[in-house]
């Protein structure tokens, strides 16, 4: 732990304080039973913290009082794009929902593999478009140059990160629970991103996007 708040400050960022107990056991609550209220109930424990039942659907999951959906963010943007580019999905209002980004270092040689596949791939398009005189779109030339930019990067010492982005969406019942999903998915496309609902997998996605348990996102 101290070891981790060495890291953050290093990275200019300010640790506000650790979960004690009663603190994540009410994380967890809140997350299965929206509207629990830690400071009108007594100190909640971890051995209770969990969700009363489950009911996992093909494309949504039940829990107690509220109804659950997992978003893929499975395309970000494919130009540079400023800090505050989730702007439209973080504060979009009236939803309530959690948005996890994982950051997951690349190992050093599968991140060469996979660069070197990409320029393959590359090439032998631009070839193929050559070949039957199509002309090459301003997107190809950004790809092209952020494989460059990461190779560069890696050459330098710096490692390859692999994003996973998920957005668990909650709401009261299924029929919010489809609008609300619809909405965000239009604020997805507004920040530069496209997300893919998760099919067969909501309860352990949901535990990997809403929850504070550092689970490994597969």
């Amino acid at each position: 732990m101290t070891s981790f708040e060495a890291s953050l400050r290093a990275a200019d960022l300010r640790l506000v304080t650790w979960l004690g107990e009663a603190d994540l056991a009410a994380t967890l609550r809140q997350a299965y039973e929206p509207g629990y209220d830690k400071e009108r109930f007594v100190p909640c424990r971890l051995d209770s913290a969990g969700p009363m039942a489950i009911d996992e659907q093909w494309d949504h999951l039940r829990h107690d009082n509220a109804h659950s959906a997992v978003l893929w963010i499975n395309e970000w943007p494919r130009v540079d794009a400023p800090p505050f580019f989730l702007h439209a999905l973080v504060f979009q209002p009236g939803i309530r929902k959690t948005i996890s980004i994982t950051a997951e270092p690349v190992p050093a040689d599968e991140a060469i593999r996979q660069i070197r596949k990409a320029k393959v791939e590359y090439a032998t398009e631009a070839a193929q478009k050559a070949r039957i005189g199509a002309l090459a779109d301003l997107s190809d030339s950004v790809e092209a140059g952020d494989v460059l930019d990461r190779e560069r990067a890696l050459i330098a010492g710096h490692a390859d990160i692999r994003f996973t982005g998920l957005i668990a969406v909650t709401a009261a019942t299924r029929e919010a629970l489809e609008a609300a999903v619809a909405e965000v998915s239009r604020a997805a496309i507004q920040s530069g991103c496209e997300t893919r609902r998760l099919y067969g997998q909501q309860a352990r996605a949901f535990i990997a996007a809403a929850l504070p348990l550092a689970r490994r996102v597969n």
